[in-house]
């Protein structure tokens, strides 16, 4: 009995002595109410709130989707405590942000997102500000009133020429973050904007969200003329004001009357109130590309009709580089004629044709990859006598596969020799293993000289 007692009172003292469990305060609901962006019939794509303990000094971070906050309310737990809370509007995904538990709000940051060496433009981001205390008792809704943080560049081009491809705005300067405070820094950067064209002689419109900047921003416009590049003399902005839009109307004008570009540029409110600012000139290259190809293929036996020599289709070649050379005239299926040629295995058809420096020359080659085992490319190459010289505008390095029948890879396109240029290589190369059912079909191809010129 004696040792039983002993025993209790051994397990009462050890109970006695431990430690104490760390007490968590509960969490308390509170409602959150943003303003400013539903009521004006703008629903958010998604929310995203900081809250920064005031005690604790530790920052916390909240995504809300969507459907639990589409008309702008959400409710949120936290401890008791006093806060400053950051509501963002479409900012949702992670990688939007630099931050980290222990940054206070003017470390954690908003930041452009990249693409090689250049940014694209920022989302529609709203935010809003508000300092808090959450009681166990009650605590009263929190109310964000979220306000525009980007600014806008519209752009509208009129009477846009046949040849030009690739339009592209790039405005340099921009900051590249912005903090939970609303400040905007550096490093500044350069965000660029696709402008999709439709056609000759139409208005296509695009708009680019950035964050603004109250120093000097640069414009420019870069596009691609028979595979040159151009680029527009820079338009400085003294500013790019924050939920303004800048408003940028742009005309070409003909190449022959050798008229510039006109811009127009206007500063909006967001709902389009005018201000008028002076015009942006912009000077076109006197020697674009223009016009169509004169009706004379320069490749011997584009079509395939003429036969073959050694099993090799007349007037082409077959590169080292393809091992496999397998080619093959066949009439089913034929884009135009009665022949066309069939490439199998790891095959380089290839033919040179001679270019004057400078000219402009259409192009067109049709192809048809029957099944998805088909893996081929286009590798045109400009030379000067043997040596190859830049011609990123006239290949792919990417791998195609299979189509929807026959397919102008060129689609009519307008290309330019550089001024050193005295060949052009036509190339149509293909991968498929050994062990694969593919193939590729080839038909009427072409090389024309470009005479005339219009829009």
């Amino acid at each position: 009995m004696k040792q039983i007692f002993i025993a209790f009172f051994v397990l009462l003292a050890a109970a006695c002595n431990r430690e104490p469990a760390a007490w968590e305060e509960p969490k308390v609901e509170i409602p959150i109410v943003t303003r400013g962006a539903v009521e004006d019939g703008f629903t958010p794509a998604n929310y995203r709130l900081f809250v920064y303990n005031k005690t604790t000094q530790q920052t916390s971070s909240h995504r809300i989707s969507t459907g639990t906050g589409a008309d702008g309310r959400f409710n949120l737990k936290l401890a008791p405590g006093t806060y400053s809370g950051y509501c963002f509007a479409n900012a949702n995904p992670d990688e939007l942000w630099a931050y980290r538990a222990t940054d206070r709000p003017s470390a954690v940051y908003l930041c452009l997102q990249s693409e090689g060496e250049r940014y694209v433009e920022a989302g529609d981001y709203l935010s809003g500000r508000q300092d808090f205390t959450v009681e166990v008792s009650q605590t009263p809704a929190v109310v964000f009133d979220l306000e525009r943080k980007v600014a806008g560049l519209r752009l509208i081009v009129e009477e846009v020429p046949k040849a030009v491809e690739g339009l592209r705005l790039h405005v340099a300067g921009v900051p590249g973050k912005m903090n939970l405070e609303g400040v905007y820094t550096s490093p500044l950067e350069t965000v660029e904007k696709e402008i999709p064209l439709s056609g000759s002689g139409t208005s296509v419109q695009a708009q680019l969200l950035s964050f603004p900047s109250a120093e000097p921003v640069e414009l420019s416009l870069f596009y691609r003329v028979g595979g040159v590049e151009y680029e527009s003399d820079p338009y400085v902005l003294d500013s790019l004001p924050v939920n303004r839009i800048t408003k940028l109307n742009v005309v070409f004008g003909s190449p022959a009357e050798t008229s510039p570009v006109d811009f127009q540029v206007s500063v909006l409110e967001w709902d389009d109130e005018l201000i008028r600012e002076e015009d942006w000139w912009i000077d076109v290259d006197e020697e674009l590309c223009m016009g169509s190809g004169d009706g004379v293929n320069l490749l011997a036996n584009g079509g395939f009709e003429q036969g073959t020599q050694e099993g090799i289709p007349a007037g082409w070649k077959l590169d080292a580089g393809g091992m496999d050379r397998k080619v093959t005239l066949v009439t089913d299926p034929a884009k135009e004629g009665a022949y066309a040629v069939k490439l199998e295995g790891r095959t380089y058809l290839y033919q040179d044709v001679s270019v004057e420096g400078g000219g402009c020359y259409q192009l067109r080659l049709w192809v048809n990859a029957p099944s998805a085992g088909s893996r081929w490319r286009y590798w045109y190459t400009w030379m000067k006598g043997s040596t190859n010289l830049a011609s990123e505008e006239i290949r792919d390095s990417k791998y195609f596969g299979e189509t929807d029948g026959y397919v102008d890879i060129w689609n009519g396109r307008i290309v330019k020799a550089p001024a050193e240029a005295t060949k052009l290589r036509v190339e149509i190369r293909t991968y498929i293993p050994a062990d694969t059912s593919g193939e590729l079909f080839v038909d009427h191809a072409g090389v024309e000289r470009v005479t005339g010129s219009s829009k």
